[in-house]
């Protein structure tokens, strides 16, 4: 498939600004080992600008690095959660190879106002309501980034939903995808993953809503619809697919953005009207 082969989805327009079209050349030029070490120096620059007055705690592990505000101990042990999310990604993903080239950065926040501050610097945009993770592309650095629960075991449950999501969506990403799909991606992934988590379960339950809150097929692609809306529906989509093929995430990222470009408007349009309900008759949303 297109992913396993280590190919990558170009979606960089004329619109992109200089500092995404320059990283976007130095990540074709470079190779992975070269690139690593320039994606992790951003990520710790990017900190910096966004927590000016807080130096953070630092673990690199493999093709991560995990930059945050938690105590030592605590941003250990998440470092370790990381690590085995980003192994199981490698085959969800990569077909066993890096899930992304140069890796990426983990940002775990200690407190919501600080995501606020990272928020702002990055989308120059107050943070959305209630939106406690995230993932992009901001220059050189391929990022997944969240708030750090409590410790617990149902709070670690949501956390490794909410890195599968989060570092699976950053991955693609920095492959080039689009921002719905790999939003979709990343949920399918983390439902996969933690099928009992307490936030799993609320996705479930938010699908029908969700749906009613989606804009047009326009507004999803372009990535102007609610945030949490597109992630429940997408999530819910590619689970679908996903469920009816019986193949691959990695094969669905390519028959699915080759049918979303022939198809355009109309898969998304359908999608709201007749996959909600095979969804629903699989008992795959039933609370």
């Amino acid at each position: 498939t297109w992913i396993d082969q280590g190919n990558k989805l170009d979606m960089l327009t004329p619109k992109d600004d200089l500092a995404a079209v320059v990283a976007a050349g130095r990540a074709r030029k470079l190779s992975h080992a070269a690139l690593r070490p320039v994606r992790f120096e951003a990520g710790r620059t990017l900190w910096t600008r966004a927590i000016p007055d807080e130096r953070p705690s630092v673990e690199e592990r493999g093709d991560v690095l995990v930059v945050g505000n938690l105590p030592a101990q605590r941003l250990g042990d998440l470092a370790e959660r990381v690590e085995s999310v980003a192994h199981r990604l490698e085959d969800d993903i990569a077909g066993g190879s890096t899930v992304v080239k140069g890796g990426l950065v983990v940002y775990a926040f200690a407190k919501p106002y600080d995501f606020s501050s990272f928020w702002q610097t990055v989308w120059s945009d107050e943070r959305p309501k209630g939106v406690t993770s995230g993932a992009g592309v901001a220059g050189d650095v391929v990022y997944a980034a969240l708030v750090a629960t409590a410790d617990g075991s149902a709070e670690a449950a949501d956390m490794t939903a909410a890195l599968t999501e989060q570092m699976a969506a950053a991955a693609l990403l920095g492959r080039g995808a689009p921002a719905w799909f790999a939003r979709g991606v990343g949920r399918a992934l983390a439902i996969k993953a933690v099928p009992k988590a307490a936030d799993v379960q609320k996705w479930r339950r938010e699908l029908p809503g969700a749906l009613q809150r989606m804009g047009s097929a326009a507004d999803v692609m372009a990535g102007r619809g609610d945030p949490e809306a597109t992630a429940v529906a997408a999530g819910g989509f590619v689970t679908h697919f996903r469920a009816v093929s019986g193949q691959r995430y990695a094969g669905a990222v390519c028959v699915l953005w080759l049918l979303t470009f022939i198809l355009g408007g109309w898969i998304y349009t359908k999608y709201r009207i007749y996959v909600r309900i095979p969804i629903e008759q699989e008992g795959m949303w039933k609370t």
